[in-house]
């Protein structure tokens, strides 16, 4: 897949995604509601996987993606 198809190839994924102890997907467990807004162990993220982005911290990754991935490199990467 590609970044900008991410969330629908994570919910493909995720869909084919079983388990012997329940005859749901993982799609259906924890991606179509998120993580949940009652567990005090993990972030409270009540939305799909990946619907949101609120992450706590920025890193202003696309444009350092920029600076280091030179076409030249894209040439290298992609044979």
């Amino acid at each position: 897949g590609h970044q900008e198809n991410l969330r629908e190839d994570a919910k493909t994924l995720l869909s084919n995604l079983y388990s012997n102890d329940s005859p749901q997907s993982a799609w259906d467990r924890y991606g179509k509601t998120g993580w949940g807004n009652d567990n005090n162990l993990c972030e409270k993220r009540p939305y799909e996987f990946l619907e949101e982005n609120s992450s706590a911290h920025n890193l202003n990754a696309g444009s350092q993606m920029l600076e280091w991935y030179t076409p030249e490199l894209e040439k290298i990467v992609e044979k």
